[in-house]
């Protein structure tokens, strides 16, 4: 992984908790440095899955975010902004803005290493999901499990009842296409002594509620179908 910006005096603990966990850990002063080292080197060995952003680099940190995230070699690593004189409204700007984390106060090496194995587990998983062909993905921050039948938004487990999970598949494996009313009615009744017009509204309405940023892409069309289009680009 790569510290960049960190102040001497927070490097030198951090390395070393890192270190001693199996790390390999390279100082950067800026991300210009850091972004010059990984084209100089070319190597996977040497590319950092992980950025840790110190009090150096400039608050709000954004065009630093922006840079990491624009490089090719670089553009999937995780970042981790570290600086203890961040406000509220900073760190909610550096999270919509890409950051995976962001460590205020106080700083303790000891925390500051765990919340680097933690985004670490999350990779790991995030690679497990790719390729398990039980989940269906939308976002970053939708995931529908088929085999577990369970949904989650920003990691967050979203309680459905079983018509509106079956509707959520439904819609969003045909995903920008409408699926008409009379489909919906037919997939309800496989569970269901009585389904009709007005059952799949109320349900697909309590789905859009509960699926928090995401129920947007849950359109009604015209004559009873319902369209799950893609989420728009923020």
């Amino acid at each position: 992984m790569a510290l960049v910006g960190f102040e001497a005096a927070q490097a030198a603990p951090c390395r070393q908790a890192l270190e001693s966990q199996g790390f390999a850990v390279v100082d950067e002063p800026d991300v210009d440095s850091a972004l010059l080292g990984i084209e100089t080197r070319r190597s996977d060995l040497s590319r950092p899955d992980l950025f840790a952003f110190g009090p150096l680099v400039p608050i709000p940190c954004l065009e630093a975010l922006r840079r990491v995230r624009a490089h090719p070699l670089t553009k999937t690593s995780s970042i981790l902004v570290v600086n203890e004189r961040l406000g509220i409204e900073n760190a909610a700007a550096i999270l919509d803005a890409g950051a995976d984390d962001v460590y205020r106060k106080p700083f303790l090496p000891a925390i500051f290493s765990a919340r680097v194995r933690a985004l670490v587990r999350r990779r790991a998983e995030g690679r497990a999901a790719d390729e398990d062909p039980n989940l269906l993905r939308l976002g970053p921050g939708l995931e529908v499990h088929l085999l577990q039948r369970t949904v989650s938004v920003d990691r967050l487990r979203v309680p459905l009842s079983r018509g509106q999970f079956d509707l959520l598949v439904a819609l969003l494996r045909n995903r920008g296409n409408p699926v008409p009313g009379a489909e919906l009615i037919a997939l309800l009744a496989k569970s269901l002594l009585y389904v009709n017009a007005a059952h799949i509204k109320r349900e697909l309405e309590q789905l859009r509620v509960k699926l928090l940023r995401f129920g947007a892409c849950l359109q009604p069309q015209a004559d009873g179908a319902y369209l799950f289009a893609e989420p728009r680009s923020s």
